[in-house]
């Protein structure tokens, strides 16, 4: 349905174009990278509300520093703000409507459909603006002097009363539900569908008679004194009677429901009420009060809608995965960077594991990729070792997957700029095959470096150690065997935790895990 957006100057976004997957789109990125502005760009656009502009405020949807660079430089032209929706002409609803087509956009194309939010200065009123700049020193920008026009590419202006397309959208922000409407409309919902139209005016019938006649009783066995006033139930419409219902699941009222049964009862009421002309959902952070079974259960709702278009903001590892990779869009510094030219087998891969670190390792601007649990343990001591600090205080992060999927990760930190990414792997006996004839395609990739032993004898991780600090691990308590070597390949990790008593500063790193600590540091 929305084939691409294009956002100039609205909060974190300052010029901004990403495209979009027909199905299910995730954005993800560290908090403050605009998840939730791009899902609230999107839902403005497609309301046409005028009122949620004005809620919102001109000051708090512009970007801040377009407007601190106009007030500061003096000159050039006065700010606008844009949010373009570009619609997928392929679906005969879209392109059989001559209200979305035409030429005005921010590419001055034709034959281009969509809509479109423009915030700018209103012509009437430039002496206003010019005055209200002067007087201010530039120090106060004059958004009061500011137009909004919603318009499609026609030209044809819209509100949300006259929408120039048929579609519905829906917006779920798990952190803001309403849970008592959203369990009331459900209780709604399960009334409607287990009782036929032309039962439910028999229904409130006897309904009436028996409250009446409940009414009638307490006043005959004089529980109830009759006076000027007396006391009534009210029973006259079909509503009164469903506000008295409730509805169980396994015997337990749904209101009762903790809050994260709460939240994906609302998420799935989302669904559930569309109708076919629903064909856009937004969804802010859906794990929010998930369990990990929850969580599940609203993945496979949301995995099971053909035909409508998702757009989920997240920060949940599950998400990313069980929703395809290739359906992420990474946001940073105001860039979105999409996934979706992934090979097929990559995004397979992401999609099937089951102990994957994709988010964390988007997200971390630097990243060391060990291969098993024992290179995890101990490299983190190792950079502490040689640094003095964490890794985490120099915000790297330091990821455990098998070696065979190194280059999965790799295929992923080619497609976002700026991504550093270290590999401490083995030789296995033969560094010319296993490595550098292997790993040749990412030589031209400055960000990218693969650190190993070039002496064929140091095969394994633990080899090296071992030969780089044989008398001082044949000296400890490493453990009862006679070979401390043959100890540590067959019980890695486990070795690797006992090994942390024994490294001090006189514990030679092998140089090549050294190279690689170093190499990342740098800017």
């Amino acid at each position: 349905m929305i084939k691409k957006i294009v956002i100039k100057n609205y909060k974190q976004f300052s010029d901004f174009e990403v495209d979009c997957n027909p199905n299910r789109n995730i954005f993800i990125g560290e908090n403050g990278a605009g998840k939730s502005s791009l899902l609230q760009a999107i839902s403005l656009v497609l309301s046409g509300s005028y009122a949620q502009i004005e809620k919102s405020g001109l000051m708090n949807l512009f970007n801040s520093k377009t407007i601190e660079r106009f007030l500061k430089n003096g000159n050039g032209d006065l700010p606008e703000l844009l949010i373009e929706l570009y619609f997928d002409d392929s679906i005969p609803e879209i392109r059989d409507n001559f209200r979305l087509e035409g030429k005005h956009n921010s590419v001055k194309l034709p034959n281009k459909f969509g809509i479109n939010l423009r915030i700018f200065p209103n012509n009437e009123l430039i002496s206003d603006i010019t005055e209200s700049l002067k007087n201010s020193d530039r120090k106060i920008f004059p958004f009061e002097f500011y137009k909004v026009e919603f318009s499609t590419f026609a030209g044809e202006l819209y509100n949300s009363y006259n929408k120039p397309f048929k579609f519905n959208f829906s917006l779920v922000d798990t952190s803001s539900i309403d849970t008592k409407f959203e369990i009331r409309k459900r209780i709604d919902e399960i009334y409607n569908d287990s009782v036929l139209p032309e039962n439910r005016a028999k229904i409130n019938n006897e309904f009436r008679k028996q409250t009446d006649e409940f009414i009638n009783k307490i006043i005959n066995d004089r529980l109830m004194e009759e006076k000027d006033y007396r006391i009534a139930i009210d029973n006259y419409s079909e509503q009164s009677f469903r506000e008295k219902i409730t509805a169980l699941k396994s015997d337990v009222d749904i209101k009762n429901f903790g809050q994260g049964e709460k939240v994906l009862l609302s998420i799935e009421n989302s669904y559930i009420r569309r109708n076919d002309k629903t064909k856009v959902i937004l969804i802010e952070e859906p794990e929010n009060h998930l369990s990990f079974s929850n969580m599940h259960l609203l993945l496979d709702s949301i995995e099971k809608e053909k035909d409508i278009q998702t757009f989920i903001s997240t920060h949940s590892n599950m998400i990313a995965s069980r929703l395809e990779i290739a359906n992420c869009i990474f946001l940073h510094n105001g860039i979105g960077l999409s996934l979706k030219e992934l090979d097929l087998e990559t995004v397979k891969f992401f999609q099937r594991s089951t102990n994957q670190h994709i988010l964390n390792f988007i997200l971390g601007n630097k990243s060391i990729l060990v291969e098993g649990n024992a290179e995890y343990i101990l490299v983190n001591k190792f950079y502490e070792l040689k640094t003095g600090v964490s890794p985490n205080d120099d915000g790297v992060h330091i990821l455990s997957v098998d070696g065979l999927s190194f280059e999965r990760y790799l295929r992923v930190a080619q497609k976002l700029t700026g991504k550093k990414v270290a590999v401490i792997t083995d030789n296995d006996g033969d560094y010319q095959k296993n490595i550098v004839d292997k790993y040749d395609n990412y030589n031209s990739d400055k960000n990218i470096g693969i650190f190993f032993d070039k002496d064929n004898q140091n095969n394994t991780f633990e080899v090296c150690l071992y030969n780089l600090n044989d008398s001082m691990i044949d000296q400890s308590d490493l453990t009862r065997s006679t070979s401390k070597l043959e100890y540590m390949l067959n019980n890695k990790a486990e070795s690797a935790l006992r090994m942390l008593d024994i490294i001090d500063s006189n514990f030679n790193i092998p140089s090549y895990i050294s190279e690689a600590i170093e190499w990342i540091r740098k800017d």
